[in-house]
């Protein structure tokens, strides 16, 4: 019963995830750049939105609701390739993909092996893989966007 009650919160899960990457993250990259966000900020604000929307809601809507890492390893597993597959086409998401690097597959992958991990290690506890994931897919991103907002705050303050 609770392997169909996690097979549902998976494909829930994983459904937030696309909307967040196919939908929510292409409205905002239209909106920063129709607001004179340059593209290469507006990719990596949309990098970082998905960090904290899909990577560290997901973790935490986990750490609460499964009992095992094997369907969201599987789901971060189906993710890295949905993520990797543009690449080796030709044809990246250009509102938060880049040709130069393909880091989102890495952070896909290592967010499945950190949950999973943390887990076996602890004998069950998702906290253990769940706090290394939230320090990443949050607080890089949160050092991220401040770090990336003074620069260009710099650069305003010295063209005055």
């Amino acid at each position: 019963m609770a392997l169909i009650a996690e097979a549902f919160e998976t494909i829930l899960l994983f459904i937030w995830v696309i909307f967040v990457a196919m939908f929510l993250t292409k409205r905002l990259y239209r909106y920063m750049r129709s607001h004179g966000v340059e593209h290469n900020v507006a990719i990596y604000y949309n990098r970082k939105a998905i960090h904290i929307l899909a990577g560290g809601v997901c973790a935490i809507i986990i750490s609460f609701t499964f009992e095992t890492p094997l369907l969201p390893l599987i789901m971060a597993s189906v993710l890295a390739i949905f993520l990797y597959v543009p690449h080796r086409i030709g044809k990246i998401m250009s509102w938060f993909q880049t040709e130069d690097n393909m880091y989102e597959v890495s952070f896909a992958i290592m967010w499945g092996v950190i949950l999973s991990l943390g887990w076996l290690v602890s004998g069950g506890n998702f906290w253990f893989g769940v706090l290394p994931v939230l320090f990443v897919a949050v607080g890089d991103s949160l050092t991220g966007i401040v770090r990336n907002e003074r620069a260009r705050s710099s650069i305003v303050d010295k063209n005055i």
